[in-house]
């Protein structure tokens, strides 16, 4: 695993508090916030009820990284979120190791 080329991006933090400027996915079934308008960088994760978006990330906190090439980052890597794309031009998906979660994002085109 190459992680030279990763860019820190945010901390997830699962919350079942309403938070300042959250962004409604009603795809996903939950409200969430932009980490770069935190001072820590921290993505606040609240589902609505009944929402079935990946209970691991629910439970969890992660730490997410911007990858040059999705793929490549995840590989020999224990995918518990296969990638999706939550947005036009992002394409993300989650990984555990040694017990944490880590998203792993990158941006294709749309």
């Amino acid at each position: 695993m190459k992680t030279a080329d990763w860019t820190f991006n945010h901390v997830g933090l699962p919350t079942d508090k309403v938070q300042k400027d959250e962004i409604h996915f009603k795809e996903l079934g939950l409200y969430a916030t932009d980490p770069k308008k935190t001072e820590f960088f921290i993505e606040y994760l609240r589902p609505e009820p009944g929402c079935t978006f990946f209970p691991i990330l629910l439970k969890n906190p992660h730490v997410s990284y911007q990858v040059p090439d999705l793929e490549k980052a995840m590989e020999g890597l224990k995918v518990v979120v296969e990638p999706f794309s939550p947005m036009p031009g992002l394409k993300i998906a989650f990984v555990e190791v040694d017990g944490f979660i880590f998203e792993l994002a990158a941006n294709v085109p749309e």
